[in-house]
């Protein structure tokens, strides 16, 4: 990763149900292209416990991996339905996540990657269009 920070923005609309909900994180993280992939680093702080999340960009392949108050590693692939197992404080919930698109905008500079899936846990469906904005 490159030593120049880059503001990174993330909105998730979540819909469970009838219920829109929309979450937002603000963060001064990493950014980077290298051989292909763009790999995207940030950390948040939620009651004194922080979350580091690194997301890399591969194609037709965008992987998340949470650690810290949480920790999962989501794989959104255009085409296959995956499973992960979401770890948290109150215990693991395993989770089908099915990826409807991936909007990679993403150039050296900054830009935006777009993802929209689904996560099925526990019966529920939760639908989820999240836009990741990074800029200098």
């Amino acid at each position: 990763m490159k030593n120049i920070d880059f503001n990174i923005r993330v909105v998730n609309k979540q819909k469970i149900d009838e219920s829109v909900d929309e979450i937002t994180e603000e963060a001064v993280g990493k950014y980077s292209i290298k051989n292909g992939k763009a790999y995207i680093l940030y950390k948040t702080k939620e009651e004194n416990v922080e979350t580091t999340t690194v997301i890399t960009v591969d194609n037709d392949t965008v992987t998340v991996k949470r650690s810290g108050s949480v920790a999962s590693m989501m794989v959104l692939d255009r085409n296959k339905k995956t499973e992960f197992k979401y770890n948290t404080m109150y215990g693991v919930i395993d989770v089908i996540l099915d990826t409807a698109r991936i909007v990679n905008a993403l150039t050296p500079d900054g830009g935006k990657l777009r993802l929209i899936y689904t996560l099925i846990m526990q019966g529920a469906k939760i639908y989820n269009d999240m836009e990741i904005s990074i800029s200098l």
